[in-house]
């Protein structure tokens, strides 16, 4: 059983930096492998509040899963010089259905779909905008092997 809550809220501008990721979602492994030695190289792991995020530029549905880009990304308090392969951005601010899930890898899908269509419920509209999820642990370390996630989905 999935713990999960949905709200709509919003979010301030997030300062990120990414490895870009085409293809399959179980395959962006290595972009975050890149991601993390630069992080640790640069001293980016030792900032408060560190979140890994995941965008998705893309809807699978429509793209295939084959053509879905993605960016492996981590919070920065500051910016700073990115490495090579390292790319800079931000997240739009504005207003979100974030849904809140302690999951493991099988529900990814079924709380995707959730958020959409609690949204729905709620009378909002995806922007079409990029949507991302947030960790918020290691999910080696949960005792059930469980990723505490919130997915956030741009909405009007």
């Amino acid at each position: 059983m999935m713990n999960k809550t949905v709200k709509i809220t919003s979010l301030p501008k997030m300062k990120l930096a990414y490895v870009s990721h085409k293809g399959d979602f179980s395959k962006i492994g290595n972009a975050y492998g890149t991601l993390m030695q630069w992080a640790g190289a640069n001293g980016v792991l030792d900032q408060p509040n560190t979140k890994t995020i995941t965008i998705y530029h893309d809807d699978p549905k429509e793209v295939g899963m084959g053509n879905v880009r993605q960016g492996a990304c981590i919070t920065l308090n500051t910016m700073i010089e990115p490495g090579n392969g390292i790319g800079l951005r931000e997240t739009t601010e504005g207003t979100f259905a974030i849904g809140h899930f302690e999951i493991d890898f099988t529900e990814f899908e079924q709380s995707w779909n959730l958020v959409f269509s609690e949204l729905q419920i709620q009378g909002f509209q995806h922007t079409g905008e990029d949507c991302f999820e947030i960790y918020h642990n290691n999910f080696q370390e949960h005792p059930q092997k469980k990723c505490i996630v919130d997915i956030c989905v741009p909405v009007k």
